[in-house]
């Protein structure tokens, strides 16, 4: 009985019993506080697959690749896209993410990347999945 009494006085508790009986039901509350902050979660954030572009004018150093995917948030958000080269292929790179204005909830996004004059002939022979461009998303609350 003296850990229940202990267990008590620490969670501010007041427990009234007569001596040789029990107290039974609830004897208090204890309310649980979080302080939510703002939220934003992408549901899918792999690397985007790139493949040339047979429509572009120089397919050869022309590459294109879209990924959708949900975006969760507890606030209306703005989301701005930038692309930059991150490798001896370099590249003029174009990012592009719609919608841009995402609510409070779910919303389905579609992000698209392309890149041009990418020399991938600067790059080592019989790589795979090599890292050539990188995507930031800022995200603004509105």
């Amino acid at each position: 009985m003296q850990r229940f009494k202990t267990l008590v006085a620490l969670l501010g508790l007041t427990l009234t019993a007569s001596m040789g009986t029990v107290a039974q039901g609830a004897v208090g509350s204890i309310g649980a506080l979080l302080s939510t902050g703002y939220y934003i979660n992408f549901e899918n954030s792999s690397p985007i697959k790139l493949a040339p572009d047979a429509g572009a004018a120089d397919p050869y150093h022309t590459y294109t690749g879209c990924m959708e995917s949900v975006v969760s948030s507890n606030f209306n958000a703005r989301l701005l896209v930038s692309v930059r080269a991150t490798s001896l292929a370099k590249g003029d790179w174009e990012v592009d993410l719609y919608p841009f204005m995402i609510p409070t909830g779910q919303t389905k996004v579609r992000l698209c990347v392309v890149g041009k004059n990418v020399r991938i002939e600067n790059l080592a022979a019989g790589q795979n999945n090599v890292k050539v461009a990188e995507i930031t998303i800022e995200v603004i609350a509105q």
